[in-house]
C-alpha cells in the first residue's frame, strides 16, 4: 500500500528489475512486484516506439488482472549507433557489448507507463538519457564482469553498480539509465497519489 495523507492506493511494479525496485523503494513507496507474462516486441529501428509499446503491454497485462491497482511499468533499451543492445545472453556477449560501447556515446531509452485505476488512458512516455563511456581496456572490462553480473542488464552494465569504472558522464536522468526515471514518478505521485 502507498501511504499518503488522503488515501491508500495499491501499487504494482510490473517488472522483475531489482534496479526499478530500488528506485521505488528510494522514493519511499510500498508496492507489490508482478512479472507480466507478455511477449515483448522488438523494433530495433524504432527504440522509442519499442520500449513504449513494451511498457504498455506490461501495463495492460497487469491492469486486466488487477484493475483496482495503480501500475508502474517500464522497458529499457540501449541504442549504440543505431543498434539496440538488449541483455547479453553470455559473458562473451557482455564483453563484446562493453567493448563496442568503449569510448562511445549511447542513448538509453526507457518507455514507462504510470497509471491509476481510474485513468481512462495511462501516462505512456519515453525518457532518454545519453551515456558517454570511458575508453575501456580488456582488463577493465573483465574486472567489471567479474564484479557485476551483466546478464540481466541492457547494454551489459549497471550504472548504479560500479558504473563509475565505465562511464565518463551522463546527460539526462541518472535513474532513467537504471531503468526508470524517478523524476517522472515523483511528478506523477504528486499529481495523482496524494489527491
Amino acid at each position: 500500500m502507498i501511504d499518503s495523507p488522503a488515501m491508500h492506493v495499491n501499487l504494482i511494479l510490473a517488472s522483475r528489475s531489482p534496479r526499478r525496485q530500488k528506485i521505488l523503494t528510494d522514493l519511499g513507496l510500498t508496492f507489490e512486484t508482478v512479472y507480466p507474462d507478455v511477449e515483448e516486441v522488438e523494433h530495433p529501428s524504432d527504440p522509442d516506439g519499442m520500449v513504449r509499446e513494451n511498457a504498455l503491454l506490461k501495463w495492460a497485462w497487469c491492469h486486466q488482472r488487477f484493475p483496482a491497482a495503480a501500475v508502474i511499468a517500464a522497458d529499457t533499451t540501449v541504442d549504440l549507433n543505431g543498434r539496440c543492445l538488449g541483455k547479453p545472453h553470455s559473458r562473451e556477449a557482455a564483453f563484446a557489448m562493453l567493448k563496442a560501447e568503449s569510448g562511445h556515446m549511447q542513448t538509453v531509452h526507457t518507455g514507462y507507463v504510470l497509471a491509476c485505476p481510474h485513468d481512462l488512458q495511462p501516462i505512456a512516455a519515453v525518457e532518454t538519457s545519453r551515456v558517454y563511456f570511458r575508453s575501456l581496456s580488456d582488463a577493465t572490462i573483465n574486472a567489471y564482469l567479474d564484479a557485476v553480473n551483466p546478464l540481466d542488464r541492457a547494454g551489459a552494465y549497471d550504472i548504479d553498480s560500479q558504473g563509475i569504472d565505465l562511464i565518463a558522464r551522463i546527460e539526462g536522468s541518472y535513474t532513467n539509465v537504471m531503468g526508470l526515471p524517478a523524476e517522472r514518478v515523483k511528478e506523477w505521485m504528486a499529481c495523482n497519489l496524494a489527491n
